[in-house]
Order: C-alpha cells, then structure tokens, then sequence
C-alpha cells in the first residue's frame, strides 16, 4: 500500500482562497468595510472574551452617527441643515424620529433620505439630511434624532448651531431667563430665584444689571446662590451663568410673575421674559409659625429657682434651612411672671433652599410674688416642602421656684426629709473592701498554710492560722470622714431654710469624695428641698447603687418619688455591697484551706462532704460578688432637669408620642448622635436627646 503525505502548504492555499472568495460576497452585500475585516488572515473578528466572531456578527456591529450642522453658523433668516450619516442601508426603510427643535430655529421641508454611492467602498452611507430657517438669533441646541433601520438602531448626539443677528453676522448673542430653584413653591417658603446669562462661550461679570421686584413677594438680593454650569457639545462648550440671585417669600397663594429682566454685557443689552409662577397655599396645621423648610427646635430655662429681685431666662432657637428670617416663635406663657426684654438674634447664609443657620430669641422675665408657677412654651410647628408633610414640636412646661430670700423661712406645708448627721454619714461609709489590694492578700496565709504546715512541727500551726486571722481582720484601712465642720455648716443652713446653699454645700462635699452614701443621701434631700426634684431621685438612687441595704435613703426615696408622682420607675436592681460575699468567701477559703491541712489519720467520716459543701460554698459567693460588681457597672439615667419627651425615631422633626416628668428613671439601651435609646418602667422603648438625661452610677 502506497501512503502519500498531503502538501501542507497546498491545505493552507486552498483555505485562503476560499476565504477570499467570501470576502468578496460580503463586499458585494454589506460593503467593503465589513469585507477589509474578513481579509485578515485569522478566522474572524476576535470578541473580547477571546474567542471569534461569525462574519454576520461583525457586520451588524454600528458606527457612531456622524452628525453635522452646515453651516456651523448662520444669520437671521438664514437657511442651515442637520446631516447625519449612518451605514449604507436601504433609504425606504429607514425611520427617524424628529425630537423637539428649540424655538430660534424653524423646519423647513420634510426629511430627507438618501444613499450615496461611491468608489472605493467606504465612501458608501445612507444620508439623513433636515432644512431649517434661522429664526432667533443666539446659540440654539439641536436635540438628539432617533434612527432606525432593520439592522441597527440609532441616537445621535446634540448639535450646536450658532445664529447671528441679521445686521451684524459676526456677533451671535447670549440668551437670558429667569430660573428658579425650587418647586413647587408654598405660601411664605424662601426660595432661591437666579438671573442667568445662557449659553455663553466665555462669562464675564454684566455693566449693568436692572430688575424690578415683583409685587406680592419679598425680593431680597443676595450672595452666593446658583453656581456656573457647563456642557460640552463636540468642539463647542456653552456655559450657563447665574449674574444675579434673590430670595423670593410670597407673601399669599395664588400667581405671582417675575418681571423683565434687562442686563448688559459683550456689548449687547439682552431682557429676560417674564415668568409666571403658582403658589400654592401653606398647609393647615402650619399657620401658627407660617415656617417652611427642614427645622429642629429647641428651648430651655436658665434657672428652676429665682429670689424676688432676680430675672429669668427662656431661650429658644430654630435650626435649619428655610424661611428662617419671617418664621414666628412660639407663645411663651407664664404665670406669676411679667415679661421684661424680648431679643432676638440670626446667625444665617442664602442658599438654594432658603436661609440656612439658626435664628434664636430670648425672653426675659422677672417674677410678681413669691411661689411655684410654671412657664411654658406653646407648640412649634413647621411645613416640611421636600416631604411634603407638617411636623411638630409639642409643648413644654418649665416649673419655677421663686423664693423671698430676705425671709429666710422655711417652705410651708411640704414635708422634708431629714438630714444625716456627721456620725450618721460616718457610718453609713462601706468599707469597701472589694477595692483593696490588701483584701485578696489575705488568701496568701491560707495558701502558706497549705503548701508548707505539713513541713512544719505542731507547735508552729497554731502560729501560722493566728497570723492568717490577724492579717485577714487587718486588710481593711480606715475610711476617710467628710469634714465634721463642713457637714455642721449643712446642717445649720438646712434648718435655717437656706436649701439652696445647702445644697451648694453638699454638692462641694459630695465633690471632695465622690461616691460616699451619706453625702449622697444629704445631696439628695438638699436637692429636694431646693426643688431639684430630678437631681434628689438621682443622689438618691446612686446612694442606693452604692449601699444597697441603705435603709434610710430607700424610704426617702419612696417620700420623694410619691410627692413628684412618680409611681412607674424603673426598678432598681436586687443586689447586695460586694464586701459581703467578698468576706463570705475569704471566710470559707479559709474552712477549705484548714480542712486540707487536716492530717490524714485525724479525719472523720463526713470529711469529704465537708470538703465539697465547702467548695460549693465558695463558687457560690464568688458569683454573688461578682454579680454585685456587674450590678453596679450598669448605666442608668434620670429625665431632668425639666419634662423630656420621648420619641418613636431618633429626628430632630419626629413627633412626640410620650412627655416623661422630670426625675423619671430610666435605663440607657443605645445611643445614636445626639439621641438616646431608653426604657422606661412601663417597659417602652423610645428615643430621647442625651442632654435631657442625668446619668448615674458607679463613679469611676
């Protein structure tokens, strides 16, 4: 059998030529473009994953449109084309959707498609060609065409033609018109209005700019408002610059027209037309500030105790962005009290929204006669524009303490609580072993006890358990005693009636050693009698924290508590003072470390129960002590020193669902900004700003 070896350059020749070949089918059907890319020695077009393409795929991919406008510029009246060429196809069954033309220019004719023949191949298109007449002089801009053939679908981009005024060809003018920066626009909202010079190739800052304010608005000229935009069309880039900015509030709903505008630059005087706009009447709800915008609200007190000759302060400020400079504060009423100075104060900057800043008023005012009466500031609400919704700050009530200090008399018919005296504050101290570095060494003699008495004679263990005693009974050290004479000078301004220099006094001492309980309970009977009412329940309670079995400060609090009407506290945690199973388990430590020493031939029966009870004993005062320690690491807050009110989201504009009273206990949860996650005693959860929230707790 004969074996004949094929030519491989035969197999290659034989491939090229049929390549060739259809090559030139393609270049008789899709153009010469299409069959250059065939020529190539490669099978097909490389995709980008790699692999290649069928010829039909690489024919159907599109060229970019070509877009022209000839000529680039023309004067007024004036005759100019749009051309766009796209791939050789059939010119019946092309499709091109016209867009909206701007109103300088105006069609002429229909459109027009034809096919353009020519050699070499790629001089081959199909031509879209429509006529205009210039009509308006300035820089018009010709919106994208959409074309579509059997094969591809088209979208070109815009075009600029630039129309001259008909006696000066050379000059092609810049438009100018009104814009406005926001809307719909409500009743009384600020909002932004700009003076803008269009489709300019270059800026430069007007000779002359006159504009009358509209009536039934107040147009206020300002600063800083809209900024220069730029947009670029082929080799052509219009810039739209604002030249004069305003604020306009109207005044009443209904229409409202910006008049003509007339400016001067380049050497032409241009007038922006008139524009009319609705304004939309102001929510019900929002008519008692007439404020529009995104607002939060504040007020606060200065003091809850004045004398006779003494003045008050209520201040309220208004944050955000919008008709901050016409809004209205709420009313402030008070009882008791005669308003005697009213300021009012702006820190505020133009923006697109309206005002941005914070306008603030204080009230002054001073009292009639000696009492408890209460000031309180009416219900501030505002039109949100963006949401589209009314938001409101509820009410709130200051109460205020005025006092006769010429007097000096105590209060009449209230019922205060007693202070403790210097020996009482003394012993109402812990000793708080648990803090002591002394108190854990006293484990060390029952550990020698055990590693070495069986290496010692009999006579010396009596020795080594005395000295393990006498250590243990020595670890504590004294506690340091508040001034007798400081605490005497409490006691003598209490009982003359002079609470809030008692209390002034008891916070000094409080301040030299924090944390003591007496002091603790003292400040907060001080505070009470001074009308303090949220700073007593919080003395009070973290005497509590720090001395549980604190008897005497439990029933003050229960007096002070029941006279604010405060019945739904949060509880306070079910504990014991670390010292006591601190102790209890040094003291069974100790059993343990002699029931090992215990020589084998001496003990009993019922040893080694006693072992394990003991042991037992000892994990089970160890996590009492410290189950007492996490006690008092635990956050918790009083609501004060004036009624807070509780909301559902942590927002400046969220309503609020619930008002606490001022020395309500809560529990801290969470925190977010300027907001705190609390629960209440009535097992609700909500959310409160931070500074109307006293913390207490262990101090550290």
């Amino acid at each position: 059998m004969v074996c004949r070896r094929r030519n491989p350059r035969r197999r290659i020749t034989a491939r090229l030529v049929a390549r060739l070949a259809f090559a030139m089918l393609l270049a008789l059907r899709f153009g010469a473009a299409t069959a250059a890319q065939d020529l190539d020695l490669h099978v097909g077009p490389v995709d980008r994953e790699g692999g290649h393409q069928t010829a039909q795929e690489a024919v159907r991919e599109p060229s970019v449109p070509r877009v022209a406008v000839l000529p680039q510029r023309v004067a007024e009246g004036g005759r100019f084309a749009v051309t766009i060429e796209i791939e050789p196809v059939d010119a019946g069954l092309v499709e091109v959707e016209e867009p909206d033309y701007p109103p300088g220019v105006t069609r002429v004719g229909g459109v027009q498609v034809t096919s353009r023949a020519g050699r070499p191949a790629d001089t081959r298109s199909t031509q879209i060609r429509v006529d205009f007449q210039a009509a308006r002089a300035g820089r018009w801009i010709i919106e994208p065409f959409s074309v579509r053939t059997p094969l591809h679908d088209y979208i070109t981009e815009p075009a600029v033609v630039e129309i001259a005024l008909r006696d000066d060809p050379s000059t092609v003018p810049y438009d100018l018109e009104w814009r406005l920066h926001s809307d719909p626009i409500i009743e009384g909202q600020s909002v932004a209005v700009t003076l803008d010079m269009v489709n300019v190739t270059e800026f430069t800052f007007p000779e002359q700019i006159s504009v009358q304010p509209p009536s039934g608005a107040l147009f206020e000229e300002v600063q800083g408002v809209g900024e220069i935009e730029s947009a670029r069309y082929g080799d052509v880039e219009l810039f739209r610059v604002p030249v004069a900015s305003y604020l306009l509030t109207p005044s009443a709903a209904g229409s409202l027209t910006l008049p003509v505008a007339e400016i001067r630059a380049f050497g032409l005087t241009r007038r922006a037309a008139a524009k009319a706009l609705t304004i939309e009447p102001l929510p019900e709800g929002a008519g008692e500030s007439a404020a529009v915008g995104d607002f939060s609200f504040r007020s606060h007190l200065s003091h809850s105790e004045i004398g006779l000759d003494e003045a008050i302060e209520l201040a309220m400020q208004v944050r955000g962005v919008g008709n901050l400079g016409f809004l209205q504060f709420p009313e402030v009423s008070a009882e008791g009290l005669v308003v005697s100075e009213t300021e009012t104060s702006e820190d505020m900057l133009a923006g697109p929204g309206g005002y941005i800043g914070t306008r603030a008023q204080i009230v002054r005012m001073r009292p009639t006669g000696p009492g408890e009466f209460r000031v309180t500031v009416g219900p501030f609400s505002w039109y949100d524009p963006q949401r589209r919704i009314v938001r409101r700050e509820t009410a709130r009530a200051y109460p205020v303490r005025v006092v006769d200090r010429s007097e000096a008399a105590p209060a009449q018919g209230r019922q205060l609580p007693p202070l403790l005296s210097a020996e009482q504050v003394r012993r109402a101290a812990p000793l708080d072993l648990f803090r002591l570095p002394g108190t854990y060494l006293t484990t060390m003699p029952g550990l020698i006890m055990v590693t070495v008495v069986i290496y010692v004679r009999r006579r010396r263990r009596e020795g080594i358990a005395l000295f393990s005693v006498v250590l243990l009974l020595g670890a504590g050290i004294l506690i340091p005693a508040p001034s007798e004479e400081r605490l005497e000078q409490l006691s003598a301004h209490y009982d003359e009636g002079e609470y809030t220099e008692a209390h002034r006094v008891a916070l000094q001492l409080l301040q030299e050693m924090p944390g003591h309980p007496g002091l603790l309970y003292n400040s907060g009977v001080t505070a009470f009698a001074a009308h303090e009412h949220a700073h007593s329940v919080l003395y009070l309670r973290q005497a509590l924290v720090m001395r549980p079995l604190f008897g005497q400060a439990r029933e003050t609090l229960k007096i002070v508590e029941g006279e604010l009407g405060l019945d739904r506290q949060y509880a306070l945690p079910r504990a014991v003072h670390p010292d006591v199973p601190l102790i209890a388990a040094l003291m069974l430590f100790y059993v343990l470390a002699v029931l090992l020493v215990i020589p084998p031939r001496r003990r009993r029966a019922g040893y080694a129960i006693s072992v394990i009870v003991a042991l037992f004993s000892l994990a089970g005062t160890l996590s009492l002590f410290g189950y007492s320690l996490y006690v008092r690491q635990q956050p918790a807050a009083i609501v004060g020193p004036q009624t807070a009110g509780l909301k559902r989201i942590p927002e400046e504009g969220a309503q609020i669902w619930l008002n606490l009273e001022a020395g309500t206990a809560v529990r801290p949860l969470a925190s977010r900004n300027d907001y705190t996650l609390i629960r209440t005693g009535y097992g609700l959860d909500g959310w409160m700003r931070a500074e109307y929230l006293l913390q207490h707790g262990e101090p550290r």
